[in-house]
């Protein structure tokens, strides 16, 4: 999976060392620059969704344990949120900050897709309001 940031950056999620997605292994979170120089960033959660907030902090979805956090640019890890026992989280994304988003009351805000580990159909889609930032300064600081 893809995401872009502001500056330019293509963040890549792979699966690593799972041969195949439905595998357990080594997921991989690389940051491509505007020289396209990859740099591998993160080893460990498999990806099942990345999406880069509207103050540029990526955020990413751990594949079968509907965990979300946020990933600095150097790597470290930052707990966000955890999925109700039972889900998979699909898929990330932000809303732009537009004239039209405010109006709609929804700029900035992260939509999370669940599907249950029994129904393999879309059950919920999630709007998780911020703001994001103060949030992850603090948790930054630890």
């Amino acid at each position: 999976m893809l995401a872009l940031d502001e500056q330019g950056q293509l963040w890549v999620g792979t699966d690593g060392s799972a041969e195949t997605p439905f595998q357990d292994g080594a997921g991989q979170l690389w940051r491509a620059g505007l020289d396209g120089t990859p740099t591998l960033v993160l080893t460990g959660p498999l990806p099942a969704g990345l999406a880069v907030s509207p103050s540029g902090t990526l955020f990413f979805a751990q594949r079968r344990t509907a965990k979300l956090f946020a990933v600095t640019p150097d790597g470290k890890r930052i707990d966000f949120a955890t999925g109700a026992d039972g889900t998979y989280v699909r898929a990330l994304a932000f809303a732009p900050v537009t004239p039209e988003t405010r109006r709609a009351g929804i700029a900035g805000d992260l939509f999370v897709v669940t599907v249950s580990r029994q129904v393999w159909a879309i059950n919920e889609v999630i709007r998780i309001s911020g703001p994001f930032d103060e949030f992850l300064r603090q948790q930054s600081a630890q």
